[in-house]
């Protein structure tokens, strides 16, 4: 099996990005074994099943995190419709409104009802939610009555939403460190 000083020494990294380039986006599913074989040709012989399966794996998870890194916060947005756009707006001030009063983390309905609108919109944690409203809340932004219409409360609560759920300690972070790793 190809430790890491193999994998380095051979270019992993740039033969997965490359098999990524060259497979069309969708057919990662369709993907075997013997069509790696086939695409690579000859000077892998000695690779083991372990080794072609690790590529395989990871030419998904390396398409996989490309497709993460294009979606943005403005897409994320503009995949919601516009009554949930509102709706979401709304329920990200009435967090910020109860993190001022300390009341998040406390028997509060309306900060409930707050988080599982958001949840059911964003499907991440309830405490992300939560720990995301008290991080803006500390920011202490102003948002100007443009910027509301414009939604830029909502914009910037995503942002630091993925921040937290995604690259700190969510499934960008899980996969970097695989790919570290």
């Amino acid at each position: 099996m190809l430790n890491k000083k193999a994998r380095k020494l051979i270019g992993y990294d740039g033969l997965v990005s490359s098999l990524v380039a060259d497979i069309p986006a969708g057919k990662d599913e369709e993907l075997e074994i013997k069509d790696l074989k086939e695409r690579l040709g000859a000077g892998y012989e000695r690779w083991e099943f372990k080794d072609w399966y690790r590529l395989l794996t990871d030419i998904k998870r390396k398409r996989g995190e490309i497709a993460h890194e294009i979606l943005t916060e403005e897409a994320i947005f503009n995949s919601l419709p516009w009554a949930a756009q509102q709706a979401a707006q709304e329920a990200v001030s009435l967090l910020i409104k109860k993190a001022a009063a300390n009341l998040l983390f406390k028997m509060d309905e309306t900060a409930d009802m707050a988080v599982n609108i958001l949840w059911n919109m964003f499907y991440c944690m309830g405490i992300d939610i939560k720990d995301t409203a008290q991080i803006m809340q500390r920011q202490k932004k102003a948002y100007s009555y443009n910027d509301l219409k414009e939604n830029k409360l909502l914009l910037d609560f995503i942002r630091e939403l993925r921040k937290r759920q995604w690259y700190s300690n969510g499934e960008v972070a899980r996969l970097r460190s695989k790919v570290e790793g």
